[in-house]
C-alpha cells in the first residue's frame, strides 16, 4: 500500500488506524497511540491539519490517550477537534457528538461526574436529533448511567443500564461483547446498591462473555475478575476475593507494567482485603505502593487518589496511628472539595472512616457528629438498607453504649443486624453486632436472648475463619478478632455455674487446631477459670 499510495498517505494513515483499533483490543496501548499518532501525521500532511479526517484523528487519540492515564493530552485532543468541527458545522450538528462523548469521558474518568452527565446527555441529544435509534446511542447512554450512579443515583442508573442491555441483547444476541459490558454495567449498580447476591451473578455471566470472546488475558476479563473478588469480601469470602484480586493485578502487570493506575486501582483492592483479615501491616504497605504509582501519573486531585488516602487512614486506624490517618483524611476530604463532590459517596465513605477512627479514640462527640455526617450522605443515595448505613449505625450504637444510652444502643443494633442479615453482607459487623447486643442483653438480665446472640456471633467467627485467606498464622491474627465472644461465652457460663456448656464453648472455638491458633495470636479461652477447670479443659 505504501508504494501505491506513498509511505505518509491517508489510504496509510486508515490503515495504521485499522491496526491501532486491533492493538487496543490486545491492551496494547502504547503502540496503538504510537499508531494513532502516526496516523494522525499523515492525514494532517494530506489533507491539512483543519480537515474533518484530522479531527477524527484527534478523536482517537483522546481514547488512547484515556488508556494511558494521559489526561491534559486528551484534553488536548478534544479541542483541537472540537475547533476543527466548530469552524465547519453549526454548533447544533449532530458531528459535534463525537467532540461531547470525548470531553465527556475525559471528564468522568477524573471523578467530575456532574459535568461528565451534562456531557453524555447532550452527545445523545446530538445523536437522536440526527435520527440514532436506541441502538446506536446505547453505549453513550451506558456512559450516561455510570455518570449518574457514581452520584449516588443508583434506581435511575439502573433502569437506564436495563433497558440499554434489553436493547442490546436484541440487536446482538447473549453472547456479544456489547452485551458483556452491559451486563458487567448493571452488576457495578448492583455491587453499589449492596446488592451482593444480584451482583455476583451478573458478574459471572460477565464473565462467561469475556472469557469467550477476550480469554483471560485481557483487561475487560480482570475488572470483571476484580469486582467479583469485591462481592466475595463483602460476602466475607476472603479467600476467593483474594484469589481473584491477585489474578487481576498479575494480569495488569503483564499488559501494563507495574506502574499503571489500573494495577493501582487492583493492589488497593487487595489491601482492603488484607484489612479486613487483620493482615494490616500488609494492608498499609499495598495501598502505600498503590498511591505512590496514582501520585506519579494521576496528579494529585483525582478521586482514585482520595479512596486510596481514605483507605490508608483505616490501616493507620487500625495501627492507632492516629495522627497520620487524620492527615490522611482530611487531603482525601479536600480532594472532593476540589472536584465539587462534597455530598458524594466518597465523602461519606471519609466521614465514616474518620467516625470510626473518633470511635477508637473514645472521643464520642467527635465520632457521633462524623458518623452523622456520614448518614447523612448515605441515606438519600443508598436508602435505608444498605449495608454501608448499618456499619454506620453499628458504630453510632457502640458510641451510645459507651455512653450509657443502652435504649438508643440496642435499637440501633436492632436494625444493623435486620439489615445486614438479608443482605447477607458483612459478616464482620454482623458478628460486631451481634456480641454487643449480647452484652447489651446480659447486662438487662435477659440471659437467653443475650446467649442467642452470643451463639450467632461464635457462628460468625467460625464462618469468617472457614472463609479466610493466608498462612495459619495469618488466619490465627484474624480469629483474635473473633476470639472474644469464645472468651465472652465462657465467662457467662461459668457465671451461672454451667461448667459443661463453658466446655461446650471451648468445643466450639475450634477444638485443637483453633486453641493453638489462638495461642500463637495472644489471646486466650482461659479467662475467669479456676485452676481445676483450667486443668480439665486442658485433658480435652
Amino acid at each position: 500500500m505504501q508504494k501505491e499510495y506513498g509511505e505518509e498517505s491517508a489510504d496509510v494513515a486508515y490503515t495504521l488506524q485499522s491496526i491501532a483499533d486491533v492493538e487496543l483490543q490486545l491492551d496494547r496501548h502504547a503502540e496503538c497511540t504510537r499508531l494513532n499518532e502516526l496516523a494522525l501525521r499523515y492525514i494532517e500532511k494530506e489533507l491539512g491539519k483543519g480537515s474533518i479526517e484530522a479531527a477524527d484523528c484527534h478523536d482517537k487519540l483522546v481514547y488512547s490517550y484515556l488508556n494511558q492515564d494521559r489526561y491534559e493530552d486528551a484534553a488536548s485532543s478534544a479541542r483541537r477537534a472540537e475547533a476543527i468541527r466548530r469552524k465547519k458545522f453549526a454548533a447544533t450538528h449532530s458531528i459535534h457528538a463525537s467532540t461531547q462523548l470525548a470531553f465527556a469521558e475525559i471528564q468522568l474518568q477524573q471523578g467530575k461526574y456532574r459535568a461528565a452527565e451534562q456531557g453524555f446527555a447532550k452527545t445523545i441529544q446530538l445523536l437522536e436529533a440526527a435520527g440514532d435509534d436506541e441502538l446506536g446511542v446505547a453505549t453513550t447512554r451506558m456512559r450516561l448511567a455510570y455518570a449518574i450512579q457514581s452520584q449516588g443515583r443508583f434506581s435511575e442508573a439502573e433502569t437506564i443500564s436495563r433497558s440499554c442491555l434489553a436493547v442490546l441483547e436484541k440487536a446482538y444476541g447473549q453472547s456479544h461483547p456489547d452485551v458483556g459490558s452491559a451486563v458487567y454495567a448493571l452488576a457495578g449498580n448492583f455491587l453499589m446498591q449492596g446488592r451482593l447476591v444480584e451482583a455476583e451473578s451478573l458478574y459471572q455471566r460477565a464473565l462467561k462473555i469475556q472469557l469467550g470472546v477476550y480469554g483471560p488475558k485481557n483487561i475487560t476479563t480482570a475488572w470483571t475478575q476484580h469486582e467479583m473478588g469485591l462481592c466475595h469480601l463483602y460476602r466475607g469470602k476472603f479467600a476467593e476475593a483474594e484469589s481473584l484480586c491477585q489474578i487481576s493485578i498479575k494480569t495488569a502487570e503483564e499488559l501494563f507494567g507495574t506502574s499503571h493506575s489500573t494495577r493501582a486501582y487492583f493492589l488497593a483492592s487487595l489491601g482492603d482485603i488484607y484489612v479486613e483479615q487483620n493482615r494490616v501491616d500488609q494492608a498499609r504497605d499495598v495501598y502505600q505502593r498503590a498511591l505512590k504509582i496514582q501520585e506519579d501519573l494521576l496528579g494529585m486531585s483525582h478521586p482514585d487518589i482520595a479512596w486510596t488516602l481514605t483507605a490508608l487512614a483505616s490501616a493507620h486506624v487500625e495501627l492507632q496511628e492516629y495522627a497520620e490517618a487524620s492527615k490522611l483524611l482530611d487531603r482525601a476530604l479536600r480532594i472532593n472539595q476540589e472536584l465539587d463532590n462534597e455530598d458524594g459517596i466518597e465523602v461519606g465513605w471519609q466521614r465514616f472512616q474518620q467516625g470510626r477512627m473518633y470511635v477508637k479514640q473514645q472521643r464520642w462527640d467527635e465520632a457521633s457528629a462524623s458518623l452523622s455526617e456520614a448518614l447523612n450522605i448515605y441515606r438519600p443515595k443508598f436508602g435505608d438498607q444498605h449495608p454501608d448505613v448499618a456499619s454506620t449505625m453499628l458504630l453510632q450504637g457502640e458510641v451510645a453504649w459507651n455512653r450509657g444510652d443502652r435504649r438508643t444502643a440496642e435499637s440501633l443494633l436492632d436494625q444493623v443486624i435486620a439489615i445486614l442479615d438479608r443482605a447477607g453482607a458483612y459478616p464482620s459487623d454482623r458478628f460486631q453486632a451481634y456480641l454487643l447486643r449480647a452484652k447489651i442483653g446480659w447486662d438487662a438480665q435477659r440471659r437467653s436472648e443475650a446467649l442467642a446472640d452470643l451463639r450467632m456471633a461464635m457462628s460468625l467467627a467460625e464462618e469468617q475463619r472457614a472463609n479466610s485467606a493466608g498462612t495459619e498464622r495469618e488466619r490465627a491474627k484474624l480469629f483474635v478478632n473473633y476470639a472474644e465472644a469464645y472468651e465472652q461465652m465462657v465467662a457467662w457460663q461459668l457465671e451461672q455455674g454451667d461448667v459443661a456448656e463453658a466446655l461446650s464453648a471451648m468445643e466450639r472455638a475450634r477444638a485443637r487446631s483453633m486453641i493453638d491458633e489462638l495461642s500463637v495470636s495472644g489471646a486466650s479461652l482461659q479467662v475467669g477459670r479456676s485452676a481445676v477447670e483450667r486443668e480439665a479443659l486442658q485433658r480435652r
